[in-house]
């Protein structure tokens, strides 16, 4: 999923600079937050939630390809 940004030409240099930081601070911010949902952060090993949504889709992926599946 992206951000689309639309500047009109002739554009001015500081605002083509400010919105480029923006853009930059919520992409990490973002980042920030999917690391968040998916690791405790005293540990960061990987929460339940991610372990499930991995376990299926590899075992999934197994399926289709018709090979062994372990998981540990």
């Amino acid at each position: 999923m992206g951000l689309w940004i639309y500047i009109a030409k002739p554009f001015n240099d500081q605002e083509l600079t400010v919105r480029a930081q923006d853009h930059l601070i919520r992409k990490h911010v973002n980042d920030d937050r999917k690391t968040i949902s998916i690791r405790d952060p005293l540990t960061q090993i990987y929460n339940r939630w991610h372990f499930d949504t991995i376990f299926e889709h590899f075992y999934s992926r197994s399926i289709i390809e018709d090979r062994a599946f372990s998981f540990l």
